[in-house]
């Protein structure tokens, strides 16, 4: 399919940017998300504004405490190189290869991953194909088609990196016109499938600041898809552990549990980090995290895989992110 015709604008800075937004206009960096709906006519703006040569967007810059600030149109191949070189960060960089392709990689950004559209079978559709069903709550109209008589959206957030920053206690930078704000980044997220994000039509997340994880911590994500690239996640399990370092044995001081691509926002499992927490961890606890992960996901029937698997798979990625993280934690 084609894309629309548009109006594409390239500012050189943010302000100019900004000054640009508002009708029925999008901000752009790679592009890998609105273009496609841009093509299946799920989104038609009039105007297109780039941000690809916004330069402060699309730097990394390493912090004072040894965090990272990531600037939003950072491509994710980019990101995952400057990863490579701390080995603190290295379960990090993993989670970023286990999104799409390396072409994809390339044209994608930080930002674009993070505020890309939620996702179903009765919305991402070629407008022929929507001709078969009234327009449901997503596309304006008064219904959703995946659960009869329901009153909200279901459509699933599936974004990879929401999880993996999530878990290390990321932050996010949104400028707007009444200037710049800071907010975690699990606030980013609204929590209704309809918007999955909160940005106004005339902002944008301009930047990323993770922090230096411990050298004690161990990462892991992991991600449930059909194909071992392009696809998005049908689950998604990111787990951060905090280890004492001081201690003979390996007591757990902190832990950070997100479950994403199961719902219309990814979620932190405040269960597991209290399951875990002063505890010496053993496959015992990899167990019983995995049962209280499930208890929290309730996917339905609008990806490529039945909601059935998908919830028992809950625990199976849950044993798995905690077998990594301890071998990480390890290293």
């Amino acid at each position: 399919m084609t894309l629309p015709r548009f109006e594409y604008l390239n500012p050189a800075t943010l302000s100019d940017a900004l000054s640009m937004a508002g009708g029925e206009s999008a901000f752009v960096a790679g592009g890998t998300d609105l273009f496609v709906r841009m093509k299946e006519r799920i989104t038609t703006p009039k105007r297109v504004i780039g941000l690809g040569n916004i330069a402060g967007l699309r730097s990394t810059e390493h912090l004072p405490g040894g965090g990272l600030r990531i600037g939003a149109a950072t491509a994710l191949t980019d990101l995952a190189e400057t990863l490579a070189d701390r080995p603190q960060w290295r379960g990090l960089g993993n989670a970023i290869k286990l999104t799409s392709s390396p072409l994809l990689r390339n044209a994608g950004t930080v930002g674009g991953n993070l505020c890309q559209e939620s996702r179903c079978y009765y919305y991402n559709q070629p407008p022929i194909f929507r001709k078969r069903w009234p327009l449901c709550f997503k596309l304006g109209g008064d219904r959703c088609h995946v659960i009869k008589g329901s009153e909200v959206c279901h459509a699933v957030y599936s974004g990879d990196l929401a999880g993996p920053l999530m878990a290390v206690k990321a932050t996010a930078t949104i400028a707007g016109p009444g200037g710049m704000k800071k907010i975690d980044l699990g606030d980013f997220f609204t929590g209704s499938g309809l918007r999955p994000v909160r940005l106004a039509a005339d902002e944008i997340l301009t930047e990323i600041d993770i922090p230096n994880p411990p050298r004690s911590g161990g990462f892991s994500y992991q991600k449930l898809r059909l194909r071992d690239t392009i696809d998005y996640p049908l689950l998604g399990i990111s787990l951060f552990l905090e280890f004492d370092p001081e201690a003979k044995v390996r007591r757990c001081l902190d832990a950070r549990l997100v479950l994403s691509a199961a719902g219309p926002t990814p979620v932190v499992v405040p269960e597991v980090g209290q399951l875990l927490s002063g505890q010496v961890l053993t496959e015992n606890h990899a167990a019983e995290a995995g049962q209280l992960v499930r208890k929290m996901a309730h996917p339905v029937a609008n990806t490529a895989s039945t909601p059935r698997y998908r919830r028992e798979m809950v625990e199976v990625l849950t044993r798995r992110a905690f077998q990594q993280a301890l071998e990480q934690a390890g290293k």
